[in-house]
């Protein structure tokens, strides 16, 4: 394989792992969940569970993580 191949190749790579894709079925699952569960999200999409886990936020019944670190 040639150098700019190569290159050519690894950046693609690493824009395919940077994709997110939304997928409706998942987010209507979980709100249909979160709404059995007694949780109303409302109808502000910004506040949905689905939307602030792809932000990196935690939504409604999200537990904090806890990283310890070794150093």
């Amino acid at each position: 394989m040639s150098q700019l191949y190569s290159i050519y190749r690894a950046r693609n790579i690493a824009l395919a792992r940077s994709l997110v894709l939304k997928f409706d079925a998942d987010i209507e699952g979980t709100n249909l969940l979160l709404e059995q569960m007694g949780v109303n999200q409302g109808d502000n999409e910004t506040q949905w569970k689905y939307y602030k886990n792809l932000a990196g936020e935690y939504g409604p019944l999200d537990k904090p993580m806890v990283v310890v670190s070794s150093d």
